[in-house]
């Protein structure tokens, strides 16, 4: 009998033994109140975070770096190239473009290859609250405590055999996190610049390029790196402060700054009974109505509509029971993991630890602003909420339907690319694989993946509690203004990225003006917010710091 595993990852797992509909009680307020009480949740998840603000020193070096250029091999690739907050904190594509960008400063849908190809196997996880996460980072859990219960015990890293503790990891998992992209080829290093060469050896001749010493002396035409370091670390010598130690510990810092977490869920927990609609409050009793499940040492009840808080759960509504990762069978889309002979297969957490029990898993992420946070799955598959809901529901039906019709061309990454249909021809073949392993489970018993049974009421009703975890901050563009970059802060070596979305112009926010045009009439036009203007006549204003400021205007669709 096959090693049975809880599966969950993006949302919610679980299901119903059979068609019974869970009753909603009357007295919903009453009912959740109890159940967040049975859950220990205070609508606090910072409680016990030690997180800087925004204005610290460290994380303004942070940010800087994040928006620098300076740090890719071939200087055209930033963190935030694929972790930009207007982009929820990702990049707003299924499959990262890294290097090879056609136009390095083209953010979201329209960021292509110079090749054509695909080149990076996994969506771009969301950098939005990634502090919650205290026991692994990555999708496949590569940077890891060994026990986050006990986190003085290190943490592992690709750069040393699975299980053993990095000494050079950092003492956080974001700063470890910060030491692998810029030594991935398809990511920030590129293809040549120090090909073959150790991890440590690119890593050291970075942080030699922003301190502007030793053999990378003179790389960047403008370099103020070390005055902006000394404020932060020392008055010390460059060789001295500007390491790439002390570049992870500021983009660390930068990354624990974004504590979005002030959500009408969270309100609603901490006594504010009006924060959350009737819809959202049926959501939650759904999120939330279920005992711990067998494995937890709970008894089946006579049905389990889903299982959501058991592996999205506390305040963090990230994983904190049992493992952290977990087979879902999402489509398995992208250019794979190129292992030798099954070079577009993404085997998932078994590339780390080589356990068959881990094939096709991948980390449970925090649920929190999971509006924003899209396209979802680790392969960025599904682009709402509402298909991942329905992936829950009835997964082989789902992922037939996918599959058949070629599902990622309906995707805004893909659906204008010519030879669309013929982009990804193994992805049934990898997809049923990870099916087949799940339909063994339930064959078997497990609380996996089963129907939900929901109707499509109470699969809104969902999909509105989990928007209801959206901090208002990161669909605002006045609020995040202060994690970008501002002109006034400097550009310490003219590669900051100045990002601009597919039609050309700086990349703003988008509004979904679906929900009913919103006139701009007679009231400040908000920086870098995309605003529905409707009727005859309207009017606005701007202020502009200077003369000969450029502004742009632009319709939604690029025609005006």
């Amino acid at each position: 009998m096959r090693k049975v595993k809880t599966s969950a990852i993006a949302l919610l797992v679980g299901s119903a033994f059979n068609a019974h509909a869970l009753p909603i009680p009357d007295d919903l307020d009453q009912a959740l109140t109890e159940l967040i009480a049975q859950h220990g949740l205070t609508g606090k998840p910072d409680n016990g975070f030690d997180l800087p603000g925004v204005d610290d020193p460290e994380v303004k070096l942070g940010k800087l770096l994040f928006f620098s250029k300076a740090l890719s091999g071939d200087k055209q690739v930033a963190c935030a190239s694929c972790h930009h907050p207007y982009l929820g904190g990702g990049d707003g594509l299924s499959l990262p473009v890294g290097t090879l960008a056609q136009d390095p400063d083209v953010l979201g849908p329209g960021r292509k290859t110079t090749t054509g190809q695909f080149y990076v196997p996994r969506n771009s996880p969301s950098i939005f609250n990634a502090w919650v996460h205290k026991r692994s980072l990555f999708r496949d859990a590569r940077v890891e405590f060994l026990d986050w219960l006990n986190p003085e015990q290190g943490i592992s890293t690709p750069d040393v055999p699975h299980g053993e503790a990095d000494p050079n990891a950092g003492d956080s998992l974001l700063a470890a996190q910060a030491r692998f992209p810029v030594v991935t080829p398809s990511e920030m290093q590129g293809f040549e610049f120090m090909k073959g060469a150790p991890n440590e050896a690119v890593r050291a001749h970075l942080a030699a390029r922003i301190g502007n010493y030793g053999s990378a002396q003179g790389e960047l035409f403008r370099n103020q790196w070390r005055d902006y370091f000394a404020a932060v670390y020392g008055d010390k010598s460059a060789e001295e402060i500007v390491t790439f130690d002390n570049i992870t510990r500021a983009l660390a810092a930068y990354q624990q700054s974004m504590n979005f977490t002030d959500n009408p869920w969270n309100r609603y927990v901490q006594g504010d009974k009006n924060a959350l609609s009737e819809s959202e409050k049926r959501g939650a009793y759904l999120y939330l109505y279920m005992p711990p499940p067998p494995s937890d040492g709970g008894s089946e009840p006579d049905f389990l509509p889903t299982q959501c808080i058991g592996c999205h759960n506390t305040d963090s509504f990230s994983q904190t029971k049992g493992t952290n990762h977990h087979r879902l069978a999402f489509p398995q889309i992208g250019p794979g993991t190129g292992e030798p002979g099954d070079e577009s297969n993404d085997r998932g957490r078994m590339l780390r630890n080589q356990s068959l029990d881990d094939i096709y898993s991948f980390r449970s992420t925090t649920l929190l602003n999971v509006e924003v946070t899209g396209p979802y799955g680790h392969a960025g598959s599904y682009d709402t909420l509402e298909e991942v809901v329905e992936h829950y529901d009835d997964y082989h039906a789902v992922l037939d339907d996918y599959i058949n019709n070629q599902g990622w061309c309906r995707q805004p990454q893909f659906k204008d690319i010519e030879n669309c249909v013929d982009l990804f021809p193994d992805t049934r073949q990898h997809t049923d694989a990870a099916a087949k392993i799940i339909d063994d489970e339930i064959a078997d018993g497990a609380p996996v993946l089963r129907k939900l049974e929901l109707s499509t009421q109470e699969k809104a009703d969902l999909v509105n509690f989990m928007k209801a975890l959206t901090d208002p901050c990161v669909k605002q563009a006045e609020c995040l203004m202060a994690w970008l970059p501002q002109p006034q802060e400097g550009d310490p070596d003219g590669l900051q990225l100045f990002a601009k979305n597919y039609q050309g112009v700086p990349l703003y926010l988008p509004a979904d003006c679906r929900q009913g045009d919103t006139a701009v009439t007679g009231s400040r036009l908000l920086l870098a917010q995309g605003e529905c203007i409707s009727g005859k006549a309207h009017y606005f204003y701007v202020d502009v710091a200077q003369d000969n400021t450029t502004l742009y205007f632009s319709s939604r669709g690029g025609a005006g």
